[in-house]
């Protein structure tokens, strides 16, 4: 297995190739391995019954018409779903996937199916009980080494790593504030705040630009790794490119993949 971080900089397929394929779903995720990328970002939420589901919205019904919760459900529920029935490759016209119903997928079984991929996994639900779930999964399957855990809600993401001290995690948004602080302040060689190697941000953040050169030179001189998302455009992933990132998130891995070997 290789270092999480490797090669560098690394290409991290949003929700898989949902370009191509409805986003989350096993098509999108084959496609993407496939095509040769480093990672692949997907997102998570609990059932009812204790199920760890590949999903991104708390409701089903952007991708599936269905206004229910994954939450307020059960597995043998949420996998009749049809997960590709809103989806659309051509703005509306056709819908391919209504004749052919894709399911939900699981997060243990996506582990299983691609056992040499690496992902970067988002904790949706804000309660402790998925993060509990997600890493018994993760032992379970040997997926420490290849699954960077990540959430917006810092209670769920200090217990994982609690629980599960050997697991990799991205930084929280306060953690990245406070690197900011520090580094705005001339303070970042003291002991940082977060113990965690990369940090996985936007540009910008409402009126705060997060995203420097020398923001990012200042993370690497202490050994942390930076990741943008989510770029689309090949003007913007060749800026980034230049300003040093460690890795790109994109709903457009084949561009990606075609931007870094053009830069090569």
């Amino acid at each position: 297995m290789k270092d999480f971080f490797s090669p560098n900089p690394v290409v991290l397929a949003h929700r898989g190739d949902s370009v191509r394929y409805p986003e989350n779903t096993m098509p999108a995720f084959e496609s993407a391995v496939a095509m040769g990328v480093d990672v692949i970002e997907t997102d998570v939420h609990l059932t009812k019954d204790g199920e760890v589901v590949i999903w991104h919205d708390d409701s089903l019904e952007r991708m599936s018409g269905d206004p229910r919760k994954i939450t307020d459900m059960n597995w043998n529920e949420v996998q009749e779903i049809n997960a590709a029935y809103q989806f659309t490759p051509d703005k509306g016209k056709t819908f391919p996937y209504r004749e052919s119903p894709i399911p939900p997928v699981l997060l243990k079984d996506l582990l299983s199916r691609f056992p040499e991929m690496r992902f970067n996994v988002d904790l949706k639900d804000k309660k402790k009980e998925l993060a509990e779930q997600h890493g018994k999964i993760l032992v379970e399957t040997e997926a420490l080494s290849r699954v960077v855990t990540a959430s917006f809600h810092g209670n769920v993401l200090a217990h994982f790593r609690k629980r599960f001290p050997r697991a990799l995690t991205s930084c929280t948004s306060l953690e990245v504030i406070k690197f900011l602080v520090l580094y705005h302040t001339r303070l970042l060689y003291f002991p940082l705040p977060c113990k965690m190697k990369v940090l996985q941000v936007p540009e910008i953040s409402g009126k705060i630009t997060v995203l420097t050169h020398g923001f990012i030179s200042a993370l690497h001189k202490r050994g942390l790794k930076v990741q943008v998302w989510t770029v689309n455009e090949q003007d913007e992933m060749r800026r980034f490119l230049k300003m040093g990132v460690d890795g790109i998130f994109t709903d457009r891995p084949a561009l990606l993949l075609e931007t870094l070997k053009k830069g090569e």
